[in-house]
């Protein structure tokens, strides 16, 4: 069952293909989901090419859920840069909520935002669900204040 607030959704397929290394899901609410592929591995190269994917997707600023499924490798080059930064989209992210269904990636990811620390809000939230309701609560804060 898909989201009613779904204003966009690239490309259109619940999981991403083979050559994809993740969907943008791109919602009303100036939220993006981003759903990594499960046979994914992560590297420099990788995620550079999923935050232009996400950026070309949202017409501007917005904050992000990011789903991180089990059994997701790593390259250890992705701990080594402020990737927000290098690839210049500290500007295009308002919040990032991290739900990371591989418990041994979580310490790391950890200490990468504690190593680079974001001009952003950064939580992490065990479900999809928790994820999306801790971005809209802070997205009426941020319209009442």
């Amino acid at each position: 069952m898909s989201d009613p607030q779904v204003m966009e959704k690239l490309p259109s397929l619940e999981e991403p293909t083979a050559s994809d290394p993740a969907t943008v899901e791109i919602l009303r609410s100036g939220m993006a989901v981003v759903r990594f592929r499960r046979d994914l591995k992560l590297s420099t190269a990788v995620i550079a090419e999923i935050m232009q994917e996400r950026c070309t997707a949202a017409s501007g600023p917005c904050c992000v859920v990011l789903v991180i499924p089990e059994h997701t490798e790593y390259e250890a080059d992705m701990l080594t840069q402020d990737h927000f930064k290098t690839n210049g989209f500290s500007d295009r992210t308002t919040a990032l909520a991290i739900v990371c269904h591989e418990l041994g990636l979580v310490p790391l990811l950890r200490l990468y935002f504690a190593y680079y620390p974001p001009s952003f809000p950064v939580g992490f939230c065990s479900s999809e669900e928790e994820a999306k309701s801790w971005m809209r609560s802070r997205l009426e804060r941020r319209v009442t204040v």
